[in-house]
Order: C-alpha cells, then structure tokens, then sequence
C-alpha cells in the first residue's frame, strides 16, 4: 500500500492531537493530587488566621470586653449597665 504526504500529515496530526490529550489528562490528574493532598493543609491555615483576626477584633472591642468581665464575676451587673450605658454614648 502506498502512502501519499496527505496520509502521513494527517497521521501526524493525530498523534500529536493524541499526546495533547494525554498531557492534559496528566496535568488534570497531577493538579487534582495536589489540591487533594495540599488544599486541606491550605485551607486550614487560612481559616486559622481569619479566626484569629475575627478573634483580635472581639477582643478590640470594648462591649466584648465588657461582656467577658460581666460573665466571669468581675464586675456587677450594675458596673455592667453603667459602663455599657457610657460606651454606647
């Protein structure tokens, strides 16, 4: 059987259509291990810094302080109105 230019070009073009196909599943299967294994581990990272930026925020504000004493017996409830009272001012 005799194979003309047109034969082998396009034969040329499959394979290569074939191995682009085949990278890409590669790199699909590579990136998908990856954020199986490290998403995980990354996702806990940041939402532990966004928890304690949330925290360092409760702890800024004054009526949160103020509620924290209250609850532990540091201060009366009277102290407790009174204070709360003048920070809402």
């Amino acid at each position: 059987m005799i194979r003309s230019d047109h034969d082998e070009q396009h034969t040329g073009k499959t394979r290569n259509l074939l191995w682009g196909v085949l990278g890409g599943m590669a790199f699909c299967a590579t990136m998908m291990t990856v954020m199986m294994v490290a998403g995980p581990k990354l996702m806990g990272r940041m939402c532990g810094k966004m928890k304690g930026m949330m925290q360092m925020c409760d702890a800024e504000d004054p009526i949160n302080i103020l509620k924290r004493r209250y609850a532990s017996g540091e201060i009366s409830e009277e102290e407790f109105l009174r204070m709360k009272q003048e920070l809402e001012k």
